[in-house]
């Protein structure tokens, strides 16, 4: 009788093995995932008159990412809507959707492609790039620092979820309206929220 209910007991266990889901962290191989645009957003910040700071954010985004955790290697690709800019304030983001800044009729689409170039242990911290912006490309390296995947409770879906931060030079881009004033260099911190396709 024992015996058989070890057995049971053992069947049992290995039944609740195999039904168990696998651990987001324990991923192998390359895994696609959608970037939600209502859960990401691109900030930016930028000196004024040497005193104050300006910031903002472009509100709609999309793109694409692939992990590879356990080869270290993976991309990502963010597209922004340039129109979407919010700096809390109408009259100076319609300046900043015209030709002086974004020219958003003429360049609607502000976009980062790059290949991940370093992990610490199994979560990504750079992530070499171009950004394309008004239409000129340049070199970009993202940091990322933080950065964390898991399953949703009550929810089928796994997402990664990152910050992102880079410095550029807007005037390399072909930016320089108001660096008297304002300054060149623009800081940038991405929140990004990805699903698994």
């Amino acid at each position: 009788m024992n015996s058989i209910c070890r057995a049971v007991a053992r069947v049992v266990l290995l039944i609740l093995i195999l039904a168990k889901p696998p651990a987001v962290n324990a991923q192998s191989g390359l895994v696609s995932y959608t970037v939600d645009s209502a859960a990401t957003v691109a900030n930016w910040s930028i000196p004024f008159l040497g005193v104050t700071t300006l910031q903002g954010r472009f509100e709609r985004t999309m793109g694409k990412v692939s992990l590879d955790r356990s080869n270290e290697k993976g991309s990502i690709e963010i597209a922004i809507d340039t129109a979407s800019v919010n700096a809390g304030n109408r009259k100076f983001e319609e300046h900043l959707r015209g030709k002086d800044f974004f020219h958003v009729e003429q360049f609607p689409v502000m976009t980062f492609k790059g290949q991940i170039s370093r992990f610490d242990g199994d979560s990504p911290v750079e992530v070499e790039g171009e950004l394309t912006l008004l239409g000129v490309v340049r070199p970009v390296r993202l940091k990322i620092a933080s950065f964390r995947c898991q399953a949703l409770i009550n929810s089928s879906r796994d997402v990664c979820a990152a910050q992102a931060t880079t410095s550029i030079d807007r005037t390399q881009f072909g930016m320089t309206y108001g660096v008297g004033f304002s300054g060149r260099q623009v800081d940038l911190t991405i929140q990004i929220e990805a699903s698994r396709d």
